[in-house]
């Protein structure tokens, strides 16, 4: 089962007014984070914000439409609107087919409370509590036949213990639903990685110029990195010189669903400190 959206989608914002209309086009990174690009090919999504600038602050109901116009997602949002960090309460995702995918709930921005995720048929695929994005207490999985699957336990996104059963309900060997992508040797080593190849930039070093860029890319069922790009850079040369970085890894191991190879996206930040 894949949990990868790069649908773009459309993103209407209606108000309860009608005076002092403000029309704006954001661009976004695929977690919804606000990005600077003059090429909207490279954004995961976008969005034609309406909203009237006399409306004082308060939260206000927000749907997301796909760019064909089916509803992609619903909640609400902490006005006047600056960005996605204002998400607050339940928020409501969906298949361009009208099935529901995901129910979150949010504060300022952060998952907070109950956390449910839906296969394809619209059947529950898992059910957690989270606090401030991070796991806190038991996460859920659920077979196709709606029987459990596993049941996982966490302590501030730190997996304490778990059980597994199959799909009759019998209890057997725990093993985890959901593996995130893994550099070959672990964080350290892809620290290690970048620092051992990274080329500080003649004239950005010259002129004492420092930055951070974070370049996302996406990790195929193979582990090859395929798409890498600057959501948020410092300058060119900086840029350029992480995306050159980024292109030598070698292969990641692919994330898995289900035992299953998936595609993933990621992001990393490179530091550029004299």
């Amino acid at each position: 089962m894949k949990f990868l959206y790069n649908l773009k989608i459309a993103f209407l914002i209606y108000p309860i007014c009608c005076s002092a209309q403000i029309q704006e086009k954001i661009f976004y990174n695929k977690d919804l984070q606000i990005i600077n690009v003059s090429d909207s090919s490279i954004a995961e999504y976008y969005s034609i914000v309406k909203f009237d600038s006399t409306i004082s602050t308060n939260t206000k109901p927000v749907s997301f439409f796909y760019s064909t116009g089916e509803l992609y997602s619903t909640g609400e949002m902490i006005f006047p609107y600056s960005n996605v960090e204002q998400m607050m309460g339940t928020w409501k995702k969906y298949s361009k087919n009208g099935v529901i995918t995901e129910v979150n709930t949010y504060f300022q921005g952060r998952l907070n409370g109950k956390s449910i995720r839906y296969r394809e048929n619209g059947n529950i695929f898992s059910i957690a509590e989270l606090t401030e994005n991070k796991l806190n207490g038991i996460q859920v999985y659920y077979h196709r036949n709606k029987n459990v699957m596993c049941e996982d336990f966490y302590v501030n996104n730190e997996f304490k213990s778990g059980k597994c059963y199959d799909s009759l309900g019998n209890k057997g060997p725990h093993y985890f639903v959901e593996e995130a992508p893994k550099y070959p040797g672990g964080i350290s080593a892809m620290i290690d990685f970048i620092r051992s190849n990274i080329q500080y930039p003649k004239n950005e070093l010259e002129k004492k110029v420092q930055g951070r860029v974070y370049v996302a890319f996406n990790i195929d069922t193979t582990g090859a990195i395929i798409d890498p790009f600057v959501i948020k850079g410092a300058n060119f040369a900086l840029d350029r010189e992480s995306l050159r970085v980024i292109k030598l890894m070698p292969n990641w191991i692919p994330a898995k669903t289900e035992g299953k190879k998936v595609k993933t996206r990621l992001t990393v930040p490179i530091n550029f400190i004299l």
